[in-house]
């Protein structure tokens, strides 16, 4: 059997992981955003990078639900990030558009979310 017929045996399987902590936690949609879901001690742990900014803005709004986004800048979008327990991610990687996509998720979420 050749290489190219094995293809459809490696397949990712984070989204399934990401379901599944969905599922049956109900805690964070996590389905547009690449947070890495890692299992320890028999339970499901998720991991947050700079690129996770779909989930960190959800974890944000969770954490504070009574700020206004509209007066919220992007040091203080960085400094809540860095202090979220699952954030696991290199500092000195943060930059302007990534704390603008946090916001930018963080509102839209504000307008569309639940």
């Amino acid at each position: 059997m050749k290489d190219a017929d094995l293809s459809f045996i490696q397949r990712d399987y984070t989204h399934f992981f990401i379901f599944a902590n969905i599922f049956l936690h109900n805690f964070v949609d996590l389905s547009h955003s690449p947070a890495i879901i890692r299992v320890c001690d028999g339970k499901y742990q998720m991991s947050l990078s700079w690129e996770s900014t779909y989930a960190i803005a959800l974890e944000l709004r969770r954490q504070h639900p009574e700020i206004n986004i509209e007066e919220v800048s992007l040091q203080q979008i960085y400094q809540w990030t860095i202090q979220l327990s699952e954030f696991e991610d290199d500092l000195a990687l943060a930059n302007d558009d990534i704390l603008y996509a946090i916001y930018q998720d963080w509102f839209e979420e504000n307008i569309h979310g639940k």
